[in-house]
């Protein structure tokens, strides 16, 4: 989303993408789908890798619903996977 389409504090927010960091290495994309698709349809996932197909600890999960990706945010902020 372009920082111009950004909702100002207070704004409810419509997004379906979720950037999720400090992912340990040992999490797999299927872990995360299993883990994120309690709370909707996941259409995408991705775990970034460097040129040596080695992880960078953090990806992307892509909701169908905006509201589904606000409940995955409301309910796995802060959440531990792994042993990070």
């Amino acid at each position: 989303m372009k920082k111009s389409e950004r909702a100002f504090p207070g704004a409810e927010l419509k997004f379906t993408n979720l950037y999720v960091k400090n992912i340990d290495p040992e999490v797999t994309e299927e872990v995360l789908k299993q883990k994120f698709s309690e709370y909707g349809k996941i259409t995408n996932i991705i775990l970034m890798k460097d040129d040596n197909d080695q992880p960078k600890g953090f990806g992307f999960i892509n909701f169908e619903t905006p509201d589904e990706a606000k409940q995955a945010v409301e309910a796995m902020d802060g959440a531990v996977l792994g042993e990070y």
